[in-house]
């Protein structure tokens, strides 16, 4: 497993040429991640108080 790391490793450094992609192209990508954790922590909020509101209602009813 080691010795398929450092072949890796050495395959990444040394016989592959950099791409010809714009720097443009990387920070939209990071962006577009930002984004999604944004919306998948929004998700996880808004069905969670969903959630728990229907759950309170339903067992702790005072």
């Amino acid at each position: 497993m080691v010795f398929k790391h450092l072949v890796d490793r050495y395959n990444l450094y040394f016989a592959y040429k950099p791409s010809k992609i714009s720097p443009n192209i990387h920070s939209t990508a990071v962006n577009y991640v930002i984004i999604a954790v944004i919306f998948l922590q929004f998700n996880f909020v808004f069905f969670s108080v969903i959630r728990g509101s229907k759950y309170r209602e339903r067992y702790f009813r005072y």
